[in-house]
């Protein structure tokens, strides 16, 4: 099962969600994967032994999260036919170490854009303005699990999610119906805190990126694993070489000094993703 939160998991309530049984146990088989497509980063699960044919259910296991993966498999990457994906002994690349290089290419793009692609669950603190707007830093915004206003060290209004609305076209949540706050919210006008503060974990991004992130993803792996390939030949702080009459120079970063870095071809395709947010 999947939780929003490790206590949901753990007890099986809340926003506790029973996937199901989700993976058939073979004789000789130790370990097993199971992709969840609904599931985002920084959820939780556990899991338990169930035997169909006595219809006994073992206990359930401690909570734990969820393993995060980058915006292309190692099939899709190899698909692409990019680049080399040899070891520096000749050896052929593993999935397992493409999964790892995708990842931090993954992460490059969430930084070149300012925000993750991929599907998480995250938890943030906003100023409560009084237009009732919340614009949370991570986009899209997908759906609401929790909002909580503290208005005082020990006093806090909390926000059924369905009184809340989504613009995810000018990226906000704003809070619909108050018929739901305490008396909480309103004694802001004898001041405990002189700005309240909101928590709210919300969930964001995509079940599946974009295909140009996906391809940008794909040109930026490329780009880590020549990054790699250098510092595995010991010239990762190379800046040029002259070889005769011929002077090779290595692209540089914004910095100016060589390194990793999302290359122009995927800075083109990630263009319309900026992050601009208009309150």
């Amino acid at each position: 099962g999947r939780a929003a939160t490790s206590d949901d998991a753990s007890s099986q309530s809340g926003t506790f969600t029973s996937l199901g049984s989700v993976v058939t146990l073979a004789t000789g088989v130790e370990t097993y994967t199971y992709l969840d497509g609904a599931g985002a980063a920084g959820q939780w699960y556990v899991t338990r032994y169930y035997n169909h044919t006595t219809t006994i259910a073992g206990p359930w296991s401690d909570p734990f999260e969820g393993v995060v993966t980058g915006y292309l498999s190692a099939a899709e990457f190899r698909d692409y036919d990019m680049c080399d994906l040899s070891n520096s002994d000749g050896s052929a690349m593993t999935d397992d170490q493409l999964d790892r290089h995708i990842l931090t290419a993954s992460r490059l793009v969430d930084g070149e854009v300012g925000y993750e692609f991929g599907l998480t669950q995250s938890t943030e603190q906003h100023p409560w303005r009084q237009s009732r707007r919340l614009y949370p830093f991570q986009r899209p915004i997908v759906s609401l699990q929790s909002l909580t206003v503290l208005v005082a060290p020990s006093q806090t209004a909390n926000f059924d999610p369905s009184s809340c609305v989504i613009n995810t076209g000018a990226h906000y949540i704003e809070v619909a119906f108050l018929n739901n706050v305490t008396y909480s919210l309103f004694a802001l006008t004898n001041l405990w805190l002189s700005q309240p503060i909101a928590n709210l974990t919300y969930t964001h991004g995509y079940a599946v990126p974009p295909e140009p992130v996906k391809t940008a993803t794909a040109l930026t792996a490329a780009e880590v694993l020549a990054e790699r390939a250098l510092n595995q030949q010991g010239m990762g702080g190379l800046n040029n070489a002259k070889i005769g009459n011929y002077l090779i120079s290595r692209k540089t970063t914004g910095s100016g000094v060589p390194g990793l870095d999302v290359p122009m071809a995927a800075k083109l395709l990630l263009a319309r993703y900026h992050a601009i947010t208009l309150r």
